[in-house]
């Protein structure tokens, strides 16, 4: 439970990423505060997301998420290579923090003659994400691909599909603000020819603590 001027803090993080045009200065400030309270009240909030990075909740109401996004250097436990591009069922406003990365957006179209990927729909349970075969069968396509670095915001809006490429040697971390949420569950592309089901685990288990790696992250920023 955040105290009064955490929430304050948390409310002020998620005004700048509306804003889409977000003052680094208070950001960073903002959310150094946070999470050096988070640490020394350990009330962390962190999963380990199956394409390899750190997600740590930072606040939430019933209109939206407020999410730290971290990708550890060689460090990056992806459980499954071959389903990296997926929509969402809300919209997103990310703001680089750190690093750099490569967004990709594809468009997708039904095709049942000569498809490219199959769809998976994707449900949570108990700290794991499973992904479910369907017989939806569909054709994928590039349709943009984005270089962006540390300073840039952009967004995402509901059922785009894309992926994210981080590089590997690079510690790089993202402010997320998620809104709008559908009650359609997300969908993953996979192999034609993959599995009924895959089962991911979402609890972090890497050889640095989770507030370890807020105190780097926090160096980082300084």
């Amino acid at each position: 439970m955040l105290n009064n001027i955490e929430t304050q803090t948390a409310k002020g993080l998620a005004y700048q990423l509306q804003s889409l045009n977000p003052s680094r200065t208070t950001i960073v400030e903002s959310l150094k505060f946070l999470l050096k309270n988070f640490v020394k009240r350990q009330i962390l909030d962190v999963t380990l997301h199956p394409l390899g990075f750190c997600k740590f909740s930072l606040f939430h109401t019933s209109e939206y998420n407020l999410r730290l996004h971290i990708w550890l250097p060689q460090q990056r436990p992806i459980q499954n290579v071959n389903f990296t591009i997926h929509n969402h069922i809300w919209d997103l406003t990310s703001h680089i923090l750190l690093g750099k990365l490569y967004h990709n957006t594809y468009e997708i179209k039904t095709d049942m003659t000569s498809p490219t990927h199959k769809e998976y729909d994707v449900l949570y349970e108990n700290n794991k994400s499973i992904m479910i075969y369907t017989n939806r069968m569909v054709t994928c396509v590039k349709s943009k691909a984005l270089e962006l670095e540390a300073g840039t915001t952009y967004q995402m809006f509901v059922d785009e599909y894309h992926d994210t490429i981080v590089p590997d040697n690079l510690l790089t971390a993202t402010l997320v603000l998620t809104t709008f949420k559908t009650q359609t569950s997300p969908i993953v592309l996979g192999p034609i020819d993959g599995e009924s089901k895959y089962i991911y685990d979402r609890e972090v288990d890497i050889d640095f603590q989770s507030d370890i790696i807020v105190e780097r992250f926090i160096e980082s920023l300084e």
